[in-house]
């Protein structure tokens, strides 16, 4: 194996970055360690051997098994997403399995267009998602699940609850596409959307400015979150948000001055596999050694084969969520609102404290059937799974 030596200002001449370049020309040295390992990250993917040795009174690198191409850099980046939970550890093989075979979709589109496209959520959840903004919907499901006994009037809020569970998969996928992006497997970058009585797509400027108008009204009237406004649009501060909101945003204007005269904006996401076969099996062997002798045996066939562990994990983390919503519930509340509520020390709920029409939802807490209605909605609205 050939051996080469390089001295620190030859490394990175012939291997560093312009901004390693201005640095080593100004100061003649490494003044930043952090700036050194990046360089040596980068002559670890051109040599299978890097070790820095001693010449003279300097310090040089060492490089032996010179590479015929240049392999994935190791970064600890890319692996920042969420591998605590079972369901979402393979979720990079489904994403590909999906993109490769071709399958006809929108060059962009809603994360939850692709949730359901890459088969991790049911038609029924994704139309569930839909009821956030849509009293309609919303209401066609309340029907649907009291007719099947899936929950009684008064439980309504309870659906609110699946739908906040059902919604972190999109962050959930949303951190995979982010990794996957960053490991240059995927093209992942968002897309902006206005309606005013026609598609238009929106500047990221433009965008911005849309952005800033929403925060600025939500301050105004003291919404703190998205949440607040998607489960209490009845409440008058929501109502007079959305009024005042929905006036403002005809007025935005583009780039050039232009009203716009916008009813409606959302933003979509473009999703497209760029790496070579090889390329990607390499990505799947760092990240999701589990599953890549599956996937590489027969990669169209893994999905289906994976479905049912994919369901049961998902059955299994909605259980512990409300579990863990439950067990949070019942533990004693010491904060200031409640204080100020039911008195000093701790204050332990009783349903007498909540008001009649809050009092069915809460009596599933103190009747424990709560966790039961999460799995009910989970099995009605998740992929079904045989139960062991």
């Amino acid at each position: 194996m050939t051996e080469k030596i390089f001295t620190k200002a030859e490394a990175v001449e012939l291997y560093g970055t312009e901004e390693q370049k201005g640095h080593f020309k100004k100061y003649k040295k490494f003044t930043n360690k952090k700036i050194e390992d990046a360089l040596i990250k980068t002559l670890e993917q051109h040599y299978s051997v890097v070790e820095k040795v001693k010449v003279g009174r300097s310090i040089a690198y060492k490089v032996s098994g010179k590479l015929e191409e240049a392999k994935e850099r190791k970064d600890s980046r890319v692996s920042n997403g969420d591998w605590s939970k079972a369901y979402t550890k393979n979720m990079d093989i489904v994403v590909v399995s999906i993109l490769e075979q071709e399958k006809e979709s929108k060059a962009d589109q809603t994360l939850n267009d692709w949730l359901l496209d890459f088969n991790l959520i049911t038609p029924q959840a994704h139309d569930l998602l839909k009821s956030r903004f849509n009293e309609e919907i919303k209401e066609r499901h309340l029907l649907e699940l009291k007719e099947n006994k899936i929950i009684k009037t008064g439980e309504e809020r309870v659906l609110i609850d699946y739908v906040e569970m059902v919604l972190k998969l999109q962050g959930e996928l949303a951190s995979t596409l982010n990794r996957m992006s960053k490991a240059k497997i995927i093209e992942f970058y968002p897309v902006f959307w206005g309606y005013n009585g026609e598609k238009i797509q929106l500047t990221p400027e433009t965008h911005k400015r849309v952005l800033k108008l929403r925060k600025k009204l939500m301050e105004q009237y003291g919404i703190t979150n998205e949440w607040h406004i998607a489960n209490h649009k009845k409440t008058e501060k929501v109502k007079l948000f959305l009024e005042n909101y929905s006036i403002q945003l005809e007025k935005v204007t583009d780039d050039k001055g232009n009203v716009l005269g916008l009813k409606n904006v959302y933003k979509t996401y473009a999703v497209i596999l760029k790496a070579t076969k090889k390329a990607t099996i390499k990505y799947l062997e760092k990240y999701a050694k589990e599953a890549i002798e599956q996937y590489k045996e027969d990669s169209l066939n893994y999905i289906k084969e994976n479905k049912n562990s994919f369901a049961k994990h998902r059955f299994e983390h909605t259980t512990k969520e409300a579990k863990n919503k439950e067990s949070k519930f019942f533990k004693p509340k010491t904060n200031i609102e409640a204080i100020e509520k039911f008195g000093a020390g701790a204050f332990k709920p009783k349903l007498e404290n909540f008001s009649d029409s809050q009092r069915d939802y809460y009596a599933l807490y103190f009747n424990h059937l709560y966790v039961k209605r999460i799995q009910e909605l989970e099995k009605h609205y998740g992929h079904k799974f045989l139960e062991a």
